[in-house]
């Protein structure tokens, strides 16, 4: 069964609270061991649970912390 309107809200909720906090953990464990990141667009596609981690060190090097707001998202 496909996710709901409400599942999605909540995911992406959820997603910006990890994110924020900063809860590396916690945003890695929302995504499906299968994933795949595509960014930055034109290098070769990461997958699997790694590439989150490895995704989420690349935005937090040397105390950068920045923060993600939904804009007419839902």
């Amino acid at each position: 069964m496909p996710p709901t309107r409400e599942d999605l809200r909540r995911a992406f909720a959820r997603h910006l609270e990890c994110w924020n906090k900063p809860d590396r953990e916690g945003w890695i464990a929302l995504f499906d061991p299968q994933v795949q990141f595509d960014d930055p667009v034109g290098v070769p596609t990461k997958h699997g649970l790694e590439a989150a981690a490895r995704q989420w060190d690349s935005s937090f090097v040397d105390g950068q912390r920045w923060q993600l707001h939904h804009r007419l998202i839902y």
